[in-house]
């Protein structure tokens, strides 16, 4: 949370320092911006859905662990060793690639994001360019802008690297409410059996 305020405030007081150096220039790092976030919100969808995906297998993987570890007299007497293993062995390639698809889903976002603010960078850079062959500006103004700009640029990618951990965040709490609205059986109550009434003494 911390460090996301922390990036979000520097990228706020960036951009106000860059109207004060260059308006024009500034402007043109306004609107092109979103740029540096169109990857990220076009794919974080997709990447909260491996998440919630992985967060199935995880479940699924311990359930079959605490299974075969409550079963394991059934297992032994039946010698079901080699039918388990197999059975497991499918069950992790299945959180293997559940895995994949997140650490993909979530490269792809940080990459995205990356090449958003090189492009963005090389927008203010030939804008630049052409004030300062116009006369507009110094090339003094231009080069303490875009060291500036890097700055802002910095922040930006740092900000999207959080994507990740908000990702899994909220496929765990997909999962929580996933878990929050089960459906309580109508007759879950009729099977519950009343306990008698106390109708003698306790004796020691």
């Amino acid at each position: 949370f911390y460090k996301v305020c922390f990036h979000t405030l520097a990228i706020i007081t960036g951009i106000s320092i860059l109207f004060i150096f260059e308006w024009r220039l500034a402007l043109i790092t306004l609107l092109s911006f979103p740029l540096g976030i169109i990857g990220p919100k076009l794919l974080s969808p997709k990447a909260s859905k491996a998440g919630t995906t992985r967060k199935e297998e995880d479940a699924n993987t311990m359930s079959a662990i605490q299974e075969n570890l409550l079963a394991q007299r059934v297992i032994r007497a039946f010698a079901l060793q080699t039918a388990y293993i197999e059975k497991f062995a499918i069950r992790l390639g299945n959180l293997h690639a559940r895995s994949l698809d997140l650490h993909r889903t979530t490269l792809f976002i940080n990459k995205t994001s990356s090449v958003g603010v090189l492009i963005l960078q090389l927008i203010v850079l030939l804008g630049g360019a052409f004030l300062a062959v116009k006369g507009y500006l110094t090339g003094g103004i231009l080069v303490s802008f875009l060291a500036i700009l890097s700055g802002i640029g910095n922040s930006a990618r740092a900000l999207t690297g959080t994507a990740s951990e908000l990702v899994q965040a909220a496929a765990g709490l997909q999962r929580v409410h996933a878990f929050l609205n089960e459906p309580i059986e109508p007759n879950s109550e009729k099977r519950t059996t009343p306990l008698p009434t106390f109708q003698d003494q306790i004796r020691f």
